[in-house]
């Protein structure tokens, strides 16, 4: 009689697994009885892996599940809601809450708006430039994105 492995049944995600020691766990996880999931830069080498890996991968057998596939009627919907429910929701939730910041000079010629971790970068350069002193004060306005994605129009215009 035979015992079965402790890793039958159990999925593994190996990342790393198109060569060295990724590879070497992902054939040793496959041979212990595991469903093993390839994560790698390269496909060529994940392929190879995937090959010699035991046999009932998903590429000698593979599973088609018609519940995950997106039709068009399913992906105008989703579309419809995004741009008529959650985009204007993402909007009023960064304005209410103030996300964004601004700084520097209300009532300027000119303008700049960096992603929200590069306001300090920026200041530094605009400090060695001249336009600003070391703690950001200066005669342009940023507008930090800490929320860049959406763009709300209302803060630039």
């Amino acid at each position: 009689m035979t015992t079965p492995s402790p890793l039958a049944g159990r999925h593994a995600l190996v990342t790393g697994a198109g060569s060295g020691i990724g590879a070497a766990i992902a054939l040793a996880l496959s041979g212990a009885g595991a469903r093993v999931t390839l994560a790698g830069r390269r496909q060529g080498p994940l392929v190879e892996d995937a090959g010699r890996c035991v046999s009932g991968s998903a590429l000698e057998s593979p599973v088609r599940d018609l519940s995950r596939i997106v039709l068009a009627p399913a992906t105008y919907l989703h579309e419809k809601e995004k741009l008529t429910k959650r985009w204007p929701a993402a909007k009023r939730f960064i304005l209410e809450r103030g996300l964004n910041e601004h700084f520097g000079d209300p009532n300027p010629r000119v303008g700049l708006i960096p992603q929200g971790g590069m306001h300090s970068t920026v200041v530094r350069a605009l400090n060695r430039l001249g336009p600003t002193d070391i703690y950001g004060d200066a005669c342009v306005h940023m507008l930090g994105l800490n929320a860049v994605y959406p763009l709300c129009e209302g803060q630039i215009l």
